[in-house]
């Protein structure tokens, strides 16, 4: 299975439906403008790690940039983004990639403000 672009829900006025999505098991992708965030669900009986790819390097030597490590206890959630710098987490098509250790029971959703 192929990395796969999350579906963004984009608020308004009226508000929007939870509309959880089962984690794929390679990741998922996120347009990432600055205005983007997500909500992970853990519902395993354990820790879930989550890997925030940074493709950015810096320097003279292209340094590599570390990845961005997210735990999110059982049974816990998380909302993840709205700050993530374009030029340190964006790859070329402007999209953010998040992956995790074990994806059972775990759940996502994508928002953007207007």
């Amino acid at each position: 299975m192929a990395v796969t672009p999350l579906s963004i829900s984009e608020l308004d006025t009226t508000g929007v439906l939870e509309a959880m999505a089962a984690f794929n098991a390679d990741g998922h992708t996120i347009l990432n403008t600055g205005r983007e965030w997500v909500r992970i669900d853990n519902g395993s009986a354990g820790e879930r790690t989550f890997t925030i790819a940074t493709p950015e390097t810096r320097g003279g030597a292209d340094l590599a940039v570390a990845d961005e490590v997210v735990t999110i206890a059982a049974g816990a959630a998380k909302v993840i983004g709205g700050w993530l710098p374009l030029s340190l987490y964006n790859d070329s098509d402007n999209l953010v990639t998040i992956t995790v250790d074990a994806e059972a029971s775990v759940t996502i959703q994508g928002f953007r403000l207007p």
